[in-house]
């Protein structure tokens, strides 16, 4: 029998470990393969080393292999140094009927050498553990899964008791990623992604560990997906696998380039586009990047993984794998992305690496966006609650161009916007015998136009952002460049007055570029109406914040006929799939902020 520095029995562990599903009993070999990886840096002999031996705990027999060692390092906090530290890791597995535990230190993710054998428990599930119970919420961080780069990612919110107080509007757009709850006396985190669940215990002997692990196991196969009414309010993520595993079928793709578009043309570009050419490579032609971008402003169809507008098929294919979907073209392998003078790859495998790709399925309650999959299981409920922002009272029948350039310029001697223009008509229609109307467009722009309102009945402050094209657009790539444009100064609404006050200085006092417009309607008003306004609209609780996107190119009547459709037979057309997922987005993000959101359309 060999012999080690210590035995099993002298464990001291924490209640904190990963519990998977396991396909199939590890082998000996297996275990012995991942000890080699997981060691080859070790200093001198094992502490301990034990492979799938038996062990008789409450009646029951677990098999547990464990490995442990000394490893001598540089500390993290130095490099290039000849001092090192001592310290000690090991790995423990503890193997029960159908399930797989993991207890570690000092060692790396060891899942991904055991992927043949272990597998994930299906997040709904491992996220309502102990739900039946009703624990107390303590804690919840959380990702957001909106369809815009323009709103807050991840946050962490924490109460005494969430149970209650945690508003639908903050979690029906995200899923959690760790959430501390306490049932009782015991408090417990939950980490879906990593597959970890910890107490906040006593540290326990090897018995008293492998005990806790079977309590956690039977209560992991008794939990089902509605244990936990806090739960039920996020949406969940999911592998792109496991969609395509139920024949849920990719129906259209968007490539948002205005990033990178921003960066090619903008006021402060950093980045060329090139093509070989006869002496080298040489920059795309103005005509040719408006081409290219003009190219992705509009969603494509995909037909057998094939990318499609209209009846043209384009030499661009989209491929998947269990995670990711990825973009091959031989047109965007061809332009190189410039820096400085130097190549940093080509056009190709930039939209790959950042992959700002919104896509939507045959089935409307997934989507797939920039590396995640999720499922919004209210998105069929409230498919008709969010028609109730469109309003198409409004008639744009004059309106004939968003400002109404000629030759892409204005002459210099108007003084208002031109009668057939978005903005001259946004400006008629908010123009009230209280209300204060700024045309902010241009430069930093909060919105096309704010309007300050102190009418006793209904005070506001409205922020309008405005979008015209020539022809009717149900598809989703309009939609999605003005929502982006909200939602990425909706934090503005409740700026101070210090703010408004810099930018009348340094915009608002003068003429809308090389015109006689006055920016600030009417034309009188000066800083201190600004600030008069401003002061009664944040003194006064009935205040309304707005959102108004005015964007007539939409028809409200052409999208309930979808919605009636996807309501009568659960499918529409691809585009109105993506325009319904980016108004949830618009609705759910203004209702966290305490934003009435608001849409101006056709009829």
């Amino acid at each position: 029998m060999a012999k080690y520095i210590f035995q099993v029995e002298d464990l001291f562990l924490s209640k904190n470990a990963q519990f998977f599903k396991l396909n199939k009993s590890l082998t000996k070999s297996k275990v012995n393969a991942l000890y080699k990886v997981i060691s080859d840096k070790k200093e001198g002999a094992n502490l301990i080393k034990k492979v799938r031996e038996e062990y008789l705990i409450d009646d029951e027999v677990v098999i547990y292999s464990i490995l442990s060692f000394k490893l001598i390092e540089e500390p993290s906090f130095l490099t290039g140094t000849d001092i090192t530290e001592s310290k000690y890791a090991y790995v423990l597995l503890v193997e029960l009927p159908g399930f797989l535990i993991i207890s570690k230190k000092n060692v790396d993710g060891i899942d991904n050498d055991l992927d043949k054998f272990i597998e994930y428990f299906e997040f709904d599930k491992f996220s309502n553990f102990n739900g039946r119970l009703n624990p107390e919420y303590e804690k919840i961080s959380m990702t957001n899964m909106s369809l815009s780069n323009s709103v807050i990612k991840n946050r962490t919110i924490e109460a005494r008791k969430l149970n209650g107080i945690l508003s639908p509007n903050t979690t029906g757009r995200s899923v959690p990623g760790s959430f501390r709850m306490k049932n009782g006396m015991e408090i417990f985190t939950l980490t879906p992604n990593t597959s970890r669940i910890g107490y906040k215990d006593k540290k326990v002997d090897f018995v008293s560990f492998c005990s806790w692990a079977i309590e956690t196991v039977n209560e992991l196969s008794n939990t089902n997906s509605l244990s936990s009414k806090v739960m039920a309010g996020f949406s969940s993520p999911i592998t792109l696998k496991s969609l395509l595993n139920k024949n849920i079928v990719p129906k259209a793709i968007f490539i948002d380039l205005n990033e990178l578009d921003d960066l090619v043309r903008g006021e402060d570009s950093i980045l060329t586009l090139s093509k070989m050419g006869v002496n080298g490579m040489i920059p795309l032609s103005s005509q040719e990047l408006e081409k290219l971008f003009d190219g992705f402003k509009s969603p494509f169809s995909i037909d057998n993984n094939r990318l499609e507008r209209g009846n043209v098929k384009y030499d661009c294919l989209i491929k998947y794998n269990s995670k990711v979907i990825t973009i091959r073209s031989k047109y965007l392998e061809k332009i190189n992305l410039m820096s400085n003078g130097e190549e940093i790859g080509t056009l190709n495998s930039y939209l790959n690496k950042i992959k700002p790709f919104t896509v939507t399925f045959d089935s409307p309650q997934y989507c797939y966006h920039e590396r995640s999959c999720f499922e919004d299981k209210t998105m069929m409920n409230n498919l008709t609650k969010f028609l109730s922002i469109f309003d198409d009272s409004y008639n744009f029948n004059t309106v004939k161009s968003e400002k109404e350039k000629t030759d892409g310029t204005y002459p210099p001697y108007l003084i208002r916007f031109p009668v057939r223009s978005l903005f001259r008509r946004i400006e008629n229609i908010y123009n009230t015998q209280s209300a204060i109307i700024i045309c902010d467009d241009m430069n930093d722009e909060w919105a096309d136009h704010i309007v300050l309102d102190t009418d006793s009945a209904k005070p506001s402050i409205k922020f309008i952002h405005e979008k015209f094209i020539q022809q009717d657009s149900y598809g989703a790539s309009k939609f999605h460049e003005v929502v982006s444009q909200a939602l990425k100064n909706i934090g503005r609404l409740n700026a101070p007055k210090e703010l408004y006050q810099e930018k009348f200085n340094n915009d608002w006092s003068g003429m809308y570029q090389q015109t006689q417009i006055r920016r600030v309607r009417p034309v009188n008003k000066t800083w201190d109406d600004i600030e008069n306004s401003l002061n009664k609209l944040n003194e006064n609780p009935k205040t309304i914040r707005e959102i108004i996107l005015a964007t007539p190119f939409l028809s409200k009547r052409k999208l309930e006929i979808s919605i009636e459709e996807l309501i009568r037979t659960g499918t529409t057309k691809p585009f109105t799939v993506q325009l319904i997922w980016l108004i949830n987005t618009f609705i759910s993000c203004c209702s966290e902020y305490g934003v009435r959101p608001s849409v101006l359309c056709r009829k």
